[in-house]
């Protein structure tokens, strides 16, 4: 299995990331944290919810079930926060803790 990062999408690639997860791990992109409401209140980083899905940006040779550039939903509690720039947040998971793949639609189903 192929893991690098260059032409596999036609949407804009994320920054050359100096990991590749082994076995059947995943590296997933988390959406933007909006930190304030839409009345103007800010929401301190503490008291916010972390999104439970993610962009997969590379996997290693033992995932099955998911695929590159998938949006995929997972365990709340899952997986280890890793940071390779400040503007983007990414998570290490097993694929044991994907719950779902998101349709286009923003419908899930199963993996």
């Amino acid at each position: 299995m192929d893991h690098s990062l260059m032409g596999q999408t036609q949407e804009k690639e994320p920054m050359n990331i100096p990991l590749t997860p082994l076995f059947d791990k995943i590296l997933i992109k988390r959406p933007e944290e909006f930190s304030e409401t839409d009345g103007g209140i800010i929401i301190p980083e503490t008291s916010r919810e972390k999104a439970m899905n993610g962009e997969v940006i590379s996997m290693g040779d033992d995932v099955k079930h998911v695929k590159k550039g998938q949006t995929i939903m997972f365990r709340k509690y899952a997986g280890t926060d890793v940071t390779f720039d400040d503007e983007n947040q990414y998570l290490i998971i097993s694929e044991m803790d994907v719950l779902g793949v998101m349709k286009e639609d923003g419908i899930a189903r199963e993996s």
